[in-house]
């Protein structure tokens, strides 16, 4: 019986199975006090035009949780109608406009 996968993938010599090795620089890697690795990235500007600014992607996002569950506090049910972020917590946002 004549085996087709070897006539028609051959297996090629060995001096094209491998790819060419690049000179890799070391990697320097930042760690903190604790010994975690810390990860740094480059940011490309400010993001594009029309995008969503945070806070309203939060408030919309809340306000979609919230009409599929009930928040409680000390076993009784409590209505939430505004949020602050924790960078800001003297700025609360009003979930309802």
């Amino acid at each position: 019986m004549v085996d087709l996968a070897q006539d028609m993938f051959p297996i090629l010599p060995k001096e094209h199975r491998q790819f060419p090795q690049r000179e890799r620089e070391p990697l320097l890697q930042e760690v903190d006090e604790s010994g975690d690795v810390i990860f740094r990235f480059k940011l490309n500007g400010p993001s594009e035009p029309g995008a969503m600014p945070l806070t309203e992607f939060y408030r919309r996002s809340l306000l979609d949780l919230l009409r599929v569950v009930r928040l409680y506090s000390g076993g009784k049910p409590v209505i939430v109608d505004a949020f602050a972020m924790l960078n800001r917590p003297h700025e609360p946002i009003k979930l309802l406009k």
